[in-house]
């Protein structure tokens, strides 16, 4: 599912290389115990949700700098993905029970131990980039806090230039399709996805993307958590084709750069399960105290039209190679999760900080290489035309959601 492949068959050469790979990269026995001891772990108190391909990975990096931080677990060995992100609810672990995300995060006891015994900060996140575009995630993850009595964390969505976007996802994804291969899993998994996967060319996947069968595919896997109540939510396992994304990871050419549509989704539902009777939650930070209306539960309706965006904070890529905005935005987690923010002169010496960790590093732009995949998979600059009618009034329409003009 990970690579869309099939696995090799049973005592072939690429068999065995394709265990034994996964057994390198992998984690299997500690995903196992950090199964069996979920409920004695904490949730994130952050979540960067998404865009790939957005900074999130720098973001991420930032936030490991803040006193008190404790990454979430990873199931993959991988540099870029360590110490950043679960992907818990788009399925490397067989199961998107929201009840056992907590599997991915520190102990009780631990946080229990900093805060009260050595009195230091505490908090924990999770960057998974890939949950802004499915259309599952808000549902599970709403599901994860309102199971455990909990209110809604810090909610973060990268965002940038979407032809941009688009673009880079299509180079990376390709690269990650070659490094499957590399790995002895050779042939397409046809009967997950469709012969038309992978998509051949940057134009193609857009259309691929936006085909009446993907759209149906993203409504039927919303389909199978919308309304669902709590008991049937318990122990729940998805079918492979609705994850990671339908249709498969390169639907996201198309798709992850509409960020109005993916965030409106974010809010749509938190609204209804923290507002609207399943959950009563006030001290969210970053909600308007003057709009507590509630919204449909369902990311179809048009109904919320960004006048009461309540729980997503939007951070433009430009901000974290803006010295000034990265200060900003590293205090407003410093004050928000209480980061030695206890006084006034505590909060002073926390800014301070800050604000030599950013001069430290202000020289070190993002390391992310949005050209991943060197130029086999460049687009001709008709796809590029192609990608900028599609995504023509995506700036206008975020704009106004966050109030806010973007440099794109």
């Amino acid at each position: 599912m990970v690579f869309n492949k099939e696995l090799p068959r049973l005592f072939s050469d690429n068999f065995f290389k394709s265990i034994y790979n996964y057994y390198i990269l992998s984690r299997p026995m500690s995903m196992l115990y950090r199964y069996h001891t979920a409920s004695f772990r904490v949730l994130p108190d952050v979540l960067v949700l998404g865009e790939v391909r957005c900074g999130t990975t720098s973001l991420c990096k930032h936030l490991t700098s803040l006193s008190g931080c404790h990454p979430p677990f990873c199931p993959w060995k991988h540099p870029e993905l360590e110490k950043k992100e679960t992907f818990y609810f788009v399925g490397h672990y067989g199961t998107v029970d929201p009840a056992k995300y907590s599997m991915c995060f520190p102990l009780k006891i631990t946080r229990w131990f900093y805060t009260t015994i050595l009195r230091r900060p505490f908090f924990t996140f999770d960057g998974c980039a890939q949950y802004l575009n499915s259309p599952t995630a808000p549902y599970l993850l709403a599901e994860a806090y309102i199971k455990a009595g909990k209110p809604p964390p810090i909610l973060l969505a990268c965002v940038r230039n979407p032809v941009d976007q688009a673009v880079s996802w299509w180079k990376y994804e390709n690269s990650a399709i070659q490094w499957g291969e590399s790995m002895g899993l050779k042939n397409n998994h046809d009967q997950l996805r469709s012969k038309l996967y992978p998509p051949k060319t940057f134009s193609s996947a857009l259309d691929y993307s936006l085909s009446p069968s993907i759209s149906s595919g993203y409504v039927a896997a919303e389909d199978l958590v919308r309304n669902k109540s709590h008991s049937q939510m318990s122990g729940l396992m998805l079918p492979p084709w609705s994850l990671t994304w339908p249709g498969g990871q390169l639907t996201g050419v198309g798709r992850s750069g509409n960020f109005n549509e993916n965030i409106l989704r974010f809010e749509n539902v938190f609204n209804y399960k923290f507002m609207g009777g399943e959950g009563e939650f006030s001290n969210n930070p970053l909600r308007s105290s003057s709009n507590s209306s509630n919204s449909s539960n369902s990311s179809k309706s048009s109904k919320n039209n960004g006048s009461n965006r309540q729980f997503v904070r939007v951070v433009n890529l430009e901000e974290l190679n803006d010295s000034t905005a990265l200060k900003d935005l590293l205090v407003f987690f410093c004050r928000e999760l209480n980061l030695y923010w206890n006084s006034p002169q505590e909060s002073t010496l926390t800014k301070l900080n800050v604000e030599f960790y950013v001069d430290k590093n202000a020289r070190e732009k993002i390391t992310r290489k949005y050209n991943a995949g060197g130029t086999e998979f460049d687009p001709s600059e008709a796809d590029k035309a192609k990608a900028r009618i599609l995504f023509g009034n995506q700036q206008q329409q975020l704009e106004k959601l966050i109030k806010r003009k973007l440099n794109w």
